[in-house]
């Protein structure tokens, strides 16, 4: 414990030179508004900790302890605004004088400058929440339970609890998203492999059947198993290349074509019902002004809900009533609210959207490199310019919604498609037209081309097996730490019931001796609620004054 004999501040805050004898005693202090009250207050929290809680944190914008803790006269003479503490230390049986200027806070003067008052000191600036102001005591009691957690959090040093179950938290969510999208490549690539082999999905006897009998046209032997380090071209580099061979496989480009076009077909407009509705919604959600600055904005008014409690306006000024403001705040933050659920079911809706986008770009681009390669170029500029369109759609959806760009992006792809399927089907024309090939050299190009996909294939399921491996490792951390901290937490709760109700029944001794109250953790949460006169239990405010309620946690905090 720690008690003030004497206070002497010079220049600091609303002070321009005042000294006080507390004789190691409790003290109130008292006075008209604009008398230096809270620059005591102020000073004293300065003196033992070098900081003022109400020039920093969340809330404070520009304000700063080396800015505006000395007086506005001396604003530009940081080392004339000092404050000299003298204490008594009864468990070290010694006094401590503690001088501190602004502009060297963290530098003060201490005399005894020994190793256990520095370690005292060290821990009085770990709990700096000796020092309170209405406006915080008020709104420990009145906040929301998952605010009132983080806040008691904070005060107790114990935030950074919560700081790091939200990293673990973010590093489990990330991996998922990672493993999701390693699913997406992984299916996409057994598609590609199915699509070039011609069967319908890649189970190994299906690719080994399809291999072999391009392989029997080659006279190779076939493929009995199929390892990690299998080549479907095994053997193949051995057989004589014929001297001319047709610029591109006509069988490929037929593969290819059929591959877009079935791709295309969900955005054609006998396809297309279902993200046609989505598009709509997603045009709704554009027009909302407010959709694209959902994040900040409502950051902002949280803020601004947890200030709001002197009767005005925390960002202005202007006064309101008390119970007038919230009310706004809320209904912003309600629309905010719907925003955002609304976001939520056009991204899930659009996902698979989004996977088919990627597919199809991928299809094209193959195709139209083939186009190039035959010279067809109206064919190839045709598709190019879609492509081009897909590519930017994707850009919308991925790496997150953009409402404003993708609602515009998805209607181009949506009033192309049929011409796109037009050029699709000239593509066929064009196929059709090239030279035939041998059974041999459609195997050669089959094989080559199943080959290419296989390790494609191969990559993603090596891909796909690490980052399961790492969303398993994440869930576990997580889960793990949420469940230690939660059961601590709880432990720490049950502390400050048991001791806030001793201390409000003492405070309030002559009418509410049989006072008990009660702290209600839950996952993120922490619910308060009071009894009042044995008629039951019911959350601080709706009989209690709420004033009433804060001075018990003064006296907890203490």
């Amino acid at each position: 414990m720690i008690r003030v004999k004497t206070i002497e501040i010079e220049e600091f805050r609303g002070i321009r030179k005042l000294k006080l004898d507390f004789n190691s005693r409790n003290f109130g202090v008292c006075g008209p508004n604009g008398t230096g009250k809270s620059g005591i207050v102020d000073a004293l929290e300065f003196g033992l900790t070098g900081s003022i809680s109400r020039l920093s944190g969340r809330g404070m914008g520009l304000l700063s302890v080396k800015e505006h803790a000395p007086h506005v006269d001396s604003r530009n003479r940081p080392d004339k605004a000092k404050v000299t503490l003298t204490l008594e230390v009864p468990s070290l049986a010694k006094t401590v004088v503690i001088s501190r200027t602004v502009e060297e806070a963290s530098n003060p003067s201490i005399s005894p400058n020994d190793k256990e008052v520095r370690a005292l000191l060290d821990q009085v600036a770990l709990h700096p929440e000796f020092v309170l102001s209405r406006r915080e005591l008020i709104r420990y009691v009145l906040s929301t339970p998952g605010d009132r957690a983080s806040e008691v959090q904070a005060l107790l040093r114990l935030d950074e609890i919560e700081t790091v179950r939200q990293a673990l938290q973010r590093i489990a969510n990330s991996t998922q998203r990672e493993l999701a999208e390693s699913r997406e490549v992984r299916d996409e690539a057994a598609r590609n492999l199915a699509r070039a082999l011609e069967i319908p999905d890649v189970r190994v006897e299906r690719v080994l059947g399809a291999a072999n009998k391009k392989r029997e046209h080659l006279n190779l032997p076939p493929l009995a198993i199929l390892t990690p380090t299998s080549s479907l071209r095994d053997g193949l580099d051995s057989i004589a290349q014929r001297d001319v061979q047709p610029i591109v496989s006509k069988q490929l480009v037929r593969g290819e074509i059929r591959a877009a076009k079935e791709l295309l077909s969900s955005f054609l407009p006998e396809g297309n019902r279902n993200l046609t509705g989505q598009l709509k919604a997603l045009q709704k959600l554009a027009a909302d002004p407010l959709s694209a600055q959902a994040a900040t904005r409502e950051e902002f008014l949280k803020a601004a809900l947890e200030l709001a409690v002197e009767g005005e306006c925390p960002v202005c000024e202007t006064p309101w009533t008390m119970e007038e403001l919230q009310q706004i705040i809320k209904r912003k933050l309600a629309h905010f609210d719907e925003v955002g659920r609304s976001r939520k079911e056009i991204e899930k809706g659009l996902s698979s959207t989004a996977s088919t986008l990627s597919s199809l770009d991928e299809a094209l681009t193959r195709l139209i490199s083939i186009m190039k390669k035959v010279d067809a170029t109206e064919a190839y500029e045709a598709l190019s310019q879609f492509n081009l369109s897909v590519k930017r759609a994707i850009g919308t959806l991925r790496p997150f919604l953009n409402p404003a760009n993708a609602d515009v992006a998805l209607g181009l792809i949506l009033e192309n498609a049929a011409d796109t399927d037009a050029d699709l089907d000239k593509c066929a024309s064009l196929a059709e037209a090239l030279p035939d090939e041998s059974m041999a050299e459609i195997a050669r190009d089959f094989l080559t081309v199943a080959q290419e996909r296989l390790e494609v294939l191969r990559g993603a399921l090596q891909r796909l097996k690490q980052n399961d491996e790492k969303a398993k490792t994440a869930k576990e951390v997580y889960d793990t730490y949420a469940e230690v901290s939660t059961a601590k937490l709880h432990e720490i709760y049950k502390q400050v019931e048991e001791s806030f109700g001793d201390l409000y029944r003492l405070i309030n001794k002559d009418d509410e001796a049989s006072f008990t109250a009660k702290l209600i953790p839950s996952f993120g949460k922490l619910g308060f609620d009071v009894d009042f006169y044995n008629r039951g239990h019911f959350p601080p405010g709706a009989y209690h004054r709420a004033i009433k309620m804060a001075w018990g946690y003064v006296y907890i905090l203490r």
